[in-house]
Order: C-alpha cells, then sequence, then structure tokens
C-alpha cells in the first residue's frame, strides 16, 4: 500500500476503517512554474499524507528532505 514518504504513515496500519487512499501525490516541481509541452512522469511524485501535503506547500522550496528534518524523520 502507499505511505507517506515524509513521516512514513501508513493509513491502512493505522485504523482499520482508513484506506491508502488518502496518502497524495505532491509535485516536486510546482506545476506553475513547468512549461505547457513538460511531460509529467512518475518521478516527478512524491507521496504524502494530507498533514505533510499541507506543511510542504506552505514552506517555500521545501523539498522533501527539508520536510523529513522539519517533522524530525531526517
Amino acid at each position: 500500500g502507499l505511505f507517506c514518504e515524509a513521516c512514513k504513515l501508513r493509513p491502512q496500519e493505522r485504523d482499520a476503517g482508513i484506506d491508502d487512499s488518502i496518502i497524495e501525490a505532491h509535485h516536486k516541481v510546482p506545476l506553475g512554474s513547468l512549461k505547457a509541452e513538460t511531460t509529467t512522469h512518475v518521478d516527478d511524485f512524491v507521496m504524502l499524507c494530507p498533514t505533510c501535503h499541507r506543511v510542504v506547500h506552505r514552506i517555500q522550496d521545501c523539498s522533501l528532505n527539508a520536510l523529513k528534518e522539519l517533522i524530525g524523520q531526517a
């Protein structure tokens, strides 16, 4: 199943009523900075839980490594 690449949350293991569909795909490079003809690949995403996804969007230029440091997972 899917898991958060920052905090390692595995929703299906935490609560039987929650499945991994709450894990969200975050674009490593903001869509607004891409050219219209850019093709997106699987490697362009990082999988995050809703909480980590909100945090990464509130911090300008926040990489996965920076997010992990911030939440104590580095």
